[in-house]
């Protein structure tokens, strides 16, 4: 898949384990898809209220919340999410007390594993079918449980032999499981625990035929504090720093500052040579897997680690400018 056609699929769901950013991603590109003319939906699956915060926005809501021109954020709700599934497809009146109905859905889900994941997925995959929006991203759950999710329609199809609920899963299957349209994201840093879990993933989804297309955001990459020449400078200067003679013409306070500096310098220097060994390692594997399957790896991206404290949607902004030129987009 093309870097430029990324953003051409209707259905993205971003998934990686807990802590590497696919949040903040899910909201940059979800930004970025907005800026490049698109109506975009971003939904986090499991409702904490992150996504929303990325976006500049308080709290976690079921109801569509705009963001910006063309952007909009909510929160999943199965309680909710029954309740509309109820009224639009069924044609039962709207349920007011979601409490109760929660419930339920709660009671419905321990004696019917999947419950939850076909009203998440079923929710994204009508505003889809609807075409209420260009691209919907999904802020999904950690590695390893989006396989379940994703299978979860084809179950409950193969389980129903007609009917609406068979004719409800067989509409979605026809979104979820074409490549064209959906496509899942994997978010990971160059760390070794989380690029361990994206390979594994990988591997999982390259045994199943009808799965969608993948892709790989390798999230926090330190940029090269020093090329190898200037790293042997910076060597000798805090050799130097070191010798009586210099150290006698600074005081307590300007050798504290300066060994802090020196030290932090020192420690993002051996943060980027073990990411670097890291980063090598998954690009060989992911060749590796590709030549047993005969096929190709899954496109690549790099976001850089950006020093930045403040507004969140700022970072966020800034992400999507980043991403922008990984992707090859340009931006007016």
């Amino acid at each position: 898949m093309k870097a430029a056609q990324f953003l051409d699929k209707r259905l993205i769901f971003l998934t990686g384990k807990g802590g590497v950013g696919k949040t903040t991603l899910t909201a940059a590109l979800g930004y970025l898809a907005s800026r490049c003319g698109k109506k975009v939906l971003v939904c986090e699956l499991e409702k904490r209220g992150n996504l929303p915060l990325a976006l500049g926005l308080d709290g976690s809501t079921y109801s569509q919340r705009k963001v910006d021109d063309n952007l909009y954020v909510m929160s999943m709700d199965t309680g909710r999410a029954l309740a509309e599934y109820a009224q639009l497809t069924l044609k039962l009146p709207y349920f007011a007390p979601i409490g109760p109905l929660g419930n339920i859905v709660e009671l419905f889900s321990m004696a019917a594993p999947g419950v939850r994941e076909i009203l998440s997925v079923g929710k994204l995959c009508y505003e889809i079918h609807e075409d209420n929006y260009d691209l919907v991203i999904a802020d999904a759950s950690a590695t390893g449980h989006v396989s379940g999710i994703l299978g979860t329609s084809r179950n409950v199809h193969n389980l129903t032999s007609a009917g609406i609920i068979r004719d409800q899963t067989s509409w979605m299957d026809d979104i979820l499981y074409n490549p064209a349209q959906t496509s899942i994201a994997i978010a990971t840093t160059a760390q070794e625990t989380p690029i361990a879990e994206t390979l594994e993933l990988l591997e999982t989804l390259s045994h199943s035929s009808d799965h969608p297309g993948n892709s790989v955001f390798v999230n926090r990459v330190p940029s090269e504090l020093f090329n190898r020449r200037e790293e042997s400078i910076f060597r000798t200067l805090t050799g130097e720093l070191g010798k009586p003679a210099r150290a006698e013409k600074k005081t307590a306070d300007e050798m504290r500052r300066l060994d802090s500096l020196f030290s932090a310098a020192d420690l993002a220097i051996k943060i980027r040579r073990s990411e670097e060994v890291q980063l090598k390692y998954f690009e060989s594997s992911l060749q590796l897997q590709a030549a047993a399957k005969e096929g190709d790896s899954p496109e690549t991206y790099y976001v850089p680690y950006l020093f930045m404290q403040g507004d969140p949607f700022d970072m966020t902004k800034q992400i999507a400018l980043h991403l922008a030129e990984e992707l090859s987009i340009e931006l007016s």
